[in-house]
């Protein structure tokens, strides 16, 4: 296995062989199977629920990224202001997603291995 010096992903993960064998198993298309779409709109409806909500909810499946962007670009316009404490790739990367959407990026900056504790220089920014 490849070592890193700075882990970057939350691995490594080791899969056991029974959820190895699902993946084997042949599964329908959710934008085309009855079941699954009815299941969704269920979930919809629970989930509207349990966060109180009567606006529109939308589920999704895929890497953190996927929710990161989405969150972004569903609060954000061009002009907005945003300020990022940042702390290392992830940290810095979220800023950096936000400047790509048009906001106006202020960063407060600190090392990867620091502790966020300069409450000062946050509030200034």
């Amino acid at each position: 296995m490849k070592a890193y010096p700075i882990p970057m992903v939350p691995g490594p993960v080791m899969v056991p062989d029974a959820v190895r064998q699902v993946y084997l198993e042949p599964y329908g298309s959710g934008d085309l199977e009855t079941e699954f779409i009815e299941l969704y709109t269920r979930t919809q409806r629970r989930m509207k629920a349990i966060f109180g909500t009567r606006d529109d909810i939308v589920i999704q499946s895929g890497e953190g990224m996927l929710a990161l962007w989405s969150a972004l670009k569903s609060c954000l316009v061009p002009g907005d202001r945003v300020l990022s404490v940042a702390t290392g790739v992830f940290g810095y990367g979220i800023g950096e997603m936000a400047q790509s959407i048009g906001a106006d990026l202020k960063t407060v900056g600190f090392s990867y291995d620091e502790t966020i504790n300069d409450m000062a220089r946050i509030e200034a920014a």
